[in-house]
């Protein structure tokens, strides 16, 4: 643990939404084809992307916080919030986090089959991305 961050709850995200990824990949390519039971496993799956991706984001903002100073962030947009993660090499790819957001958005206000298998294929993206994050977070203390 580094002094000021805590990973137990990011570590604890990203490990759930692995493990739920892997048991949706399980039961929507394998013989069982009980769709009651894949549509639960898929809300299980959104859910995880959420709160990995709540804990992501907010790891950024404590890193940026601690080793850049508030006075520089002031209350900055999440999009502007991924900028300065990226121009500190937090993350990589900036517009793929404005796609976690624009899905986490999406998720959490207008639910539609469309947009479950959107986030369902973003889940597996972010899960990586997170764990580059993790190791930035690490690294760049």
């Amino acid at each position: 643990m580094h002094a000021g961050l805590n990973f137990e709850k990011f570590d604890h995200a990203i490990a759930i939404l692995g493990e739920s990824l892997s048991v949706w990949k399980d039961f929507s390519t394998g013989e069982n084809k009980n769709k009651a039971l894949i549509n639960t496993i898929q809300a299980g799956v959104i859910q995880n992307f959420e709160i990995a991706y709540d804990q992501c984001w907010k790891m950024m903002n404590r890193w940026l916080d601690i080793n850049v100073g508030r006075e520089s962030l002031h209350i900055i947009s999440r999009k502007d919030l991924f900028r300065e993660a990226g121009a500190h090499g937090l993350i990589g790819d900036v517009s793929q986090w404005f796609n976690f957001h624009f899905a986490r958005n999406s998720t959490s206000h207008n639910y539609s089959e469309a947009i479950a298998l959107e986030t369902l294929n973003l889940a597996k993206e972010l899960h990586d991305a997170a764990q580059v994050l993790r190791e930035s977070l690490s690294k760049n203390d």
